[in-house]
């Protein structure tokens, strides 16, 4: 991959390989942040227990700006217990992961859209080599 060293991001100073989008990830859901590590369960990289509060998922949420640019928020969603153990199950699966469809809630509040946290949305997968999107976005 080529790209021009002359663009980068102003907060961090790396090189950008696409200007027409960025990529934002919340680390955990906002329920998790105060508590400590040995409550959270990872499942897997897309997938997370924490203990007393629920189930969560890894989610994109793409955010459409002006002026061409687009805002790639990974964020988490609470899930059912029986929607981790499915989605656990097919995760490595190309095939069944491709299927995957995840209902829940938004689990973090999204500056300046706080109000957003707890927001019902459903996630599909679009690409077998991401984690699932809002459905409604491409």
């Amino acid at each position: 991959m080529t790209f021009d060293t002359a663009v980068t991001c102003a907060c961090c100073g790396r090189p950008l390989y696409d200007t027409d989008r960025i990529d934002m990830r919340f680390g955990l859901p906002d329920i998790a942040l105060d508590l400590p590590e040995s409550a959270r369960e990872k499942v897997n990289g897309g997938l997370l227990r924490v203990r007393g509060h629920g189930c969560f998922a890894r989610c994109l949420l793409p955010v459409r700006l002006s002026g061409g640019l687009e805002l790639v928020l990974g964020t988490w969603m609470e899930i059912g217990e029986e929607d981790l153990e499915h989605a656990r199950a097919v995760w490595d699966d190309d095939a069944a992961y491709g299927e995957l469809v995840l209902t829940g809630t938004l689990a973090n509040a999204v500056k300046p859209w706080g109000e957003a946290r707890g927001a019902r949305l459903t996630a599909v997968v679009r690409d077998p080599e991401e984690i699932p999107v809002r459905r409604g976005q491409r």
